[in-house]
């Protein structure tokens, strides 16, 4: 089980969220399908670093998860970020087989991509997942 399945699952089952997308399904892994309509989600798993224990191999997991927000409005951008965050910071949990321990907040950038002629709200959460 990896981590972006947990992510998925989380964002595409919160119904406040997929409806201020352009399709209910405009969250996709890594990138979005040529010509994909804004608003949308793109995520990935960008770093992991593991636990180092004593007793054997890792059993809990510290990835950072790169999380961007693509709007044609500052406004509708801000609000899709804003309940990105309401959605995963501080869950815990078992979401699609995965076991989080915690997923939590780390950063946040607006800005307006010149190359995809959208806004853009790119975001870093750090998940602990069990192992």
């Amino acid at each position: 089980m990896n981590s972006e399945a947990a992510i998925y699952h989380l964002l595409s089952n919160d119904s406040t969220l997929t409806a201020m997308l352009s399709s209910t399904t405009a969250i996709w892994p890594e990138i979005a399908p040529q010509g994909a309509a804004n608003p949308c989600i793109v995520f990935m798993e960008s770093t992991t670093d593991t636990n180092e224990t004593n007793d054997g191999p890792s059993e809990l997991d510290g990835l950072k998860i790169q999380i961007d927000v693509y709007a044609d409005s500052a406004a509708q951008r801000n609000t899709i970020a804003a309940r990105v965050r309401t959605v995963l910071d501080g869950q815990s949990g078992t979401f699609a087989g995965v076991v989080v321990d915690s997923i939590i907040f780390g950063y946040g950038d607006k800005l307006y991509d010149d190359i995809a002629k959208c806004y853009r709200f790119t975001s870093d959460y750090y998940l602990r997942q069990k192992l």
